[in-house]
C-alpha cells in the first residue's frame, strides 16, 4: 500500500479499494501523510468506538505562521470541540441530555406530518422542473426538513446553508491553510450571531426551545449553543441528502431490487439501511489515544490520532457476505454509519424516517424516474460521500 494514495483524487472520489487493501494487508495502518492511524476492520472499529482509552476530542492540525493565526485556529477548533461528536463526557453527556427529549419517538411522531408534506412538495417540484437528483430533490428536501426542525425560515436558509457548507468543507479537508481557518471562523461568528439573535428568540422548531433554555438557564454560552445548532444542522443535511442519493442510484443499478421495494416485497426502511451500510455518509470517526493501545498487533501510542473507518468496517468481508454488493434483502445488518455508544447519532431515527418517506413519495409520484447512471459521479471529499452530479434522464 502506498500511504500517499490517501491524498489522491482517486481516493477522494472512491476510497473503497484503498480501504479494502488496508483490511487485507494493513488493518491498523499508520498513515504518515495525514498523521493518523486508520483502523479498518469491523471487529476493531466496533470495540474502539466505545473504548474509554480513545477520546473524541481530537486536537486539530492547522498550518499557522503567526500568533494571530494560532489564535484563530484555536477558536475554530474550540468551536468544533463543543460538538457532541468531537467531545467527551462530561460536556458530551450534558449536551446529549439537553437534546435527548427533542428526538424521542413522540417528538419525532409530531414532526412526521411535516416530513410527509415536505416530501410531497419536493417530489412535485422535482418532477415539474428537476434535472439533477441531488441539487433538485434530495438537498432541497433535506434543507426543508432541517429548516422546520431547527426553526429556520425559508428565506434565511441560503445563508445558513452557506455557513454549513463552510464548516463541512473545513472538516472534509485533510489539512488547512490559514485562509481556510479564517474563512471558517467568519462562518462560525456569523452563525453564532444568527442563532442567538434570531433563531432562539423566535423559538420555532423542535430544537430551538431546548437550545434557548440551555442558553438561558443551563449555563451554556453562545458558542456552545451555536456549535450544537451547527452539529444538528450538518448532521441533518449530509446523511439525509447523500443517503437518499446512494439509495436511489443503487436501486437504479439493480432493477430487480427496485421492483421488490416499490412492490412492497422489501420495505423502504430496509433499502435505506442497506444504503447506509453500503456507502456511509461520513466515513471516519476521529479519535485521540489517551493511553497506549495495542490493536491488531500494532501499538497506538498515547497522543496519536486515530481514524475509526466506519465506511471500511461496513464493507468488512468477515462481517458481511459479499459486502461490495448492494442487497436490500440482506436483512438485519448492524452497520456502524451512525456510530455506537455515547456518540451514537441522536437523530438517526429521524434521518431514517425522512429517507424512507421521500423514497415512498418518489415511487408514488414518479415510478418511471430514470437516473443517467453513465453520467453520475462523486465529488472528491476526505472522509465523506458526496454524490455529484446525479442527472436524470429527461
Amino acid at each position: 500500500m502506498n500511504p500517499e494514495e490517501i491524498l489522491d483524487a482517486a481516493f477522494l472520489t472512491d476510497p473503497y479499494p484503498f480501504f479494502a487493501g488496508l483490511r487485507r494487508h494493513d488493518p491498523v495502518h499508520w498513515n504518515a501523510p495525514t498523521g493518523a492511524w486508520y483502523v479498518t476492520r469491523y471487529a476493531d472499529v466496533f470495540d474502539l468506538l466505545v473504548d474509554p482509552r480513545l477520546s473524541a476530542s481530537a486536537e486539530g492540525e492547522t498550518l499557522t505562521r503567526t500568533p494571530a493565526e494560532r489564535d484563530i485556529a484555536a477558536r475554530v477548533h474550540d468551536f468544533f470541540g463543543r460538538w457532541m461528536v468531537f467531545s467527551d463526557p462530561p460536556h458530551q453527556t450534558r449536551v446529549r441530555e439537553t437534546l435527548r427529549h427533542v428526538f424521542t419517538p413522540s417528538s419525532v411522531a409530531s414532526f412526521q406530518s411535516e416530513v410527509v408534506r415536505i416530501s410531497t412538495d419536493a417530489v412535485t417540484a422535482f418532477r415539474a422542473a428537476g434535472e439533477d437528483l441531488m441539487t433538485d430533490l434530495t438537498i432541497p428536501f433535506a434543507r426543508a426538513t432541517v429548516s422546520v426542525l431547527l426553526g429556520v425560515e425559508p428565506e434565511e436558509f441560503a445563508e445558513v446553508a452557506r455557513w454549513s457548507e463552510e464548516l463541512m468543507a473545513f472538516l472534509n479537508r485533510s489539512a488547512h491553510e490559514p485562509h481556510d481557518v479564517r474563512s471558517t471562523l467568519r462562518a462560525i461568528q456569523d452563525l453564532t450571531d444568527y442563532v442567538c439573535a434570531t433563531v432562539l428568540p423566535r423559538g420555532h422548531g423542535l430544537a430551538a426551545p431546548a437550545l434557548r433554555s440551555a442558553l438561558r438557564d443551563g449555563g451554556w454560552d453562545p458558542v456552545t449553543t451555536s456549535a450544537t445548532f451547527a452539529q444538528l444542522l450538518t448532521g441533518a443535511l449530509e446523511p439525509v441528502s447523500n443517503g437518499l442519493g446512494v439509495t436511489v442510484t443503487a436501486l437504479q443499478r439493480h432493477p430487480d431490487q427496485r421492483r421488490a421495494v416499490s412492490e412492497g416485497q422489501v420495505s423502504y426502511a430496509d433499502a435505506v439501511e442497506e444504503a447506509l451500510r453500503f456507502d456511509a455518509p461520513f466515513h471516519l470517526a476521529a479519535r485521540r489515544a489517551l493511553a497506549d493501545i495495542t490493536v491488531g498487533g500494532a501499538t497506538i501510542h498515547r497522543g496519536d490520532h486515530v481514524m475509526l473507518v466506519l465506511a471500511s468496517a461496513n464493507r468488512d468481508e468477515d462481517r458481511f457476505v459479499a459486502p461490495d454488493h448492494f442487497d436490500v434483502r440482506r436483512g438485519p445488518a448492524r452497520h456502524l454509519s451512525f456510530g455506537r455508544g455515547g456518540h451514537y447519532c441522536l437523530g438517526s431515527f429521524l434521518a431514517r424516517q425522512e429517507m424512507a418517506v421521500l423514497l415512498r413519495e418518489l415511487d408514488r409520484q414518479w415510478p418511471e424516474l430514470q437516473v443517467n447512471l453513465a453520467r453520475t459521479g462523486r465529488s472528491p471529499a476526505f472522509g465523506a460521500t458526496q454524490l455529484r452530479p446525479v442527472p436524470i434522464v429527461v
